[in-house]
């Protein structure tokens, strides 16, 4: 039997304004209820969600607007763009793992620079697989 709050045809779309929590509570859990339902795009690799990005820090590959879609995943890819669900909330950046850490990089490396999360502070690492804009 289907389940009416979650159809099996939709993901969630996050809320434009994350509140506490991880990005697991919005996609799995307790914070569903906060997310829109969005029909699946079957012409984009398996997601979990999308969410809409709010800032410019990765242009002009990724620009403020965008809706990106995401999956869960242990591997991860130096220099692919990720989203890590870290303590100080989520970050979408390239990414570099170093020995203890997450060196995140943004395109434009001049106005944004480079910073690292320490590993033990990553509950999430979110492979980007599709992008929609509008133009």
């Amino acid at each position: 039997k289907e389940d009416l709050k979650h159809p099996t045809n939709t993901k969630p779309r996050l809320p434009r304004t994350l509140s506490e929590g991880h990005l697991t509570d919005y996609f799995e859990g307790e914070k569903r209820f906060m997310c829109q339902e969005k029909p699946i795009i079957t012409q984009f690799p398996e997601y979990d969600f999308s969410l809409f990005l709010k800032t410019d820090r990765m242009s002009p590959n990724y620009r403020r607007g965008d809706e990106l879609f995401f999956k869960k995943t242990a591997i991860l890819e130096p220099g692919n763009c990720f989203l890590l669900d870290t303590a100080e909330g989520p970050k979408f950046k390239k990414i570099y793992p170093e020995k203890d850490s997450i060196r995140c990089v943004s395109y434009n490396r001049e106005e944004y620079p480079d910073f690292l999360v320490p590993r033990n502070l990553v509950y999430g690492y979110y492979k980007c697989v599709g992008i929609l804009r509008i133009l």
